[in-house]
């Protein structure tokens, strides 16, 4: 399988990194009067967050090209993102699963330009926050 997101690639346009934070851990720690110390049990391996963090790219033969492919890049995952749905997903270690929300895109400072060969290329950094559901390390 290569990287996706309910089968789709939406980050592919240009360099990305997969950040995972530490997994929620639910649990309850107990004691009793007279007793030294105190128990724990394991009440649930919660979700884990992550950032997919990046740059989006696209090049057409004009400047409004570029944007509007660009334009259309965003669109995808915002979509994604409205939704509030559960996806199945690989990140770019090969890691799996079948339950991601997308949380959030933040574009990362203003779009840049530039040209390559005789086409215009639109930059965008960004950074879309996500959680893993899976209860899995």
């Amino acid at each position: 399988m290569a990287e996706q997101i309910n089968q789709t690639t939406p980050f592919s346009s240009a360099g990305h990194r997969w950040h995972w934070g530490d997994q929620e851990i639910r649990a309850k720690e107990y004691g009793a009067v007279g007793v030294d110390g105190v128990g724990y049990s394991l009440l649930q391996n919660g979700a884990r967050p992550g950032v997919v963090a990046g740059v989006l790219k696209a090049s057409g033969a004009t400047r409004a090209i570029a944007d509007a492919a660009l334009d259309a890049l965003e669109t995808a995952i915002k979509t994604l993102c409205r939704s509030g749905l559960a996806y199945g997903w690989e990140d770019d270690c090969g890691h799996t699963g079948d339950s991601l929300v997308i949380k959030s895109y933040e574009q990362q400072g203003p779009r840049e330009y530039g040209r390559m060969g005789a086409e215009t290329v639109a930059l965008q950094t960004y950074v879309v926050r996500v959680r893993e559901l899976d209860g899995k390390p």
